[in-house]
């Protein structure tokens, strides 16, 4: 246990028991802040900082965090929900892994994942973030940065006037999209020793007609090594499909602005790009159509081609 754990009390956060009845635990309380002084934290259930996370500090916890005052260019890890009640800014990076959905204040140069909804009363300024499930700001903007969303999308304003590069990525799938590539790195890695086995197979049979008891052991062995191989691939392959079709199943492109998509503005839907090169007044709808094409609504008004209003090109062609 570190001097940090020691310092403020950090107990396990095992559940109160009454009976044969468990009772909600407990979160544990930081008075004051998180700095130099204090250290990092690391508590394996729910969490409230009443004061702020300084520069390089590190707070991690297995349950929900509350953070009251300014998160500033920390590192927060959380395996729940997240609130930040004056938001997270950074002069370089604050990185956030949210187990759960987020709430902020604001976020600005904040980078990392959410894999619940993301919840935000202001802006979110030079932030590259992947949200697995809808992304709400519907009175604040989006300035600069990458944000991805599996869900909906609903903005106040998306960039600025100046025509800060600002890209959405619509209908994505983040985290699963993170998985299938850990997959096909896996299936990747098995294939050089895969080969390898069949190459000494190979030689070992040259000689099948007269094989040695060391050389029949031998290709017993390289049966074996080649069958749990395969049973690897055969089960890795049976996730990755498994996964194609969650992210399919999943996939939304429903993004809802109230007041300006701004020159400057790209959206990512798929293979499909979409720029912005002259502002666009709010309120306006983007969505899918039934026939997979994108398409946009104006202030109420009928469903167009998404292409009238902004630059399309196929980033696969």
């Amino acid at each position: 246990m570190s001097s940090a754990e020691h310092e403020h009390g950090f107990d396990g956060g095992q559940p109160a028991g009454n009976g044969n009845r468990v009772l909600p635990m407990a979160p544990q309380v930081v008075e004051g802040n998180v700095d130099d002084e204090t250290g990092d934290i690391h508590h394996p259930g729910h969490l409230v900082i009443e004061g702020s996370v300084a520069e390089g500090r590190l707070v991690r916890c297995g349950g929900d965090l509350t953070v009251v005052e300014l998160v500033q260019g920390a590192t927060l890890e959380c395996g729940g929900r997240c609130t930040l009640e004056h938001g997270a800014t950074a002069r370089r990076r604050c990185r956030i892994r949210i187990g759960g959905g987020l709430a902020a204040a604001y976020l600005h140069n904040v980078e990392g994942q959410v894999t619940g909804d993301l919840r935000v009363e202001g802006e979110l300024l030079n932030c590259s973030i992947a949200v697995g499930g809808s992304l709400s700001c519907p009175a604040g903007a989006v300035i600069g940065g990458r944000i991805a969303a599996t869900g909906s999308v609903e903005v106040g304003t998306l960039g600025n006037a100046r025509e800060a590069p600002t890209m959405m990525v619509l209908g994505a799938v983040p985290m699963l999209a993170l998985r299938l590539v850990r997959i096909d790195a896996l299936l990747e890695a098995l294939e050089p020793r895969r080969q390898r086995l069949i190459d000494r197979r190979r030689v070992v049979r040259l000689g099948a007609e007269r094989l040695t008891p060391d050389e029949r052991e031998q290709l017993t062995e390289i049966e074996f090594l080649l069958a749990e191989i395969e049973d690897r691939r055969s089960a890795l392959r049976a996730r990755r499909l498994d996964i194609i079709r969650r992210m399919r199943e999943r996939r939304r492109v429903d993004l809802s602005v109230h007041d300006t998509i701004h020159a400057g503005v790209t959206l990512l839907v798929g293979p499909t790009e979409l720029r912005f090169d002259r502002a666009l007044d709010g309120p306006v709808q983007i969505m899918w159509h039934e026939d997979r094409s994108i398409q946009y609504r104006h202030a109420g008004g009928p469903v167009r081609p998404v292409s009238l209003v902004a630059r399309q090109s196929n980033m696969a062609a």
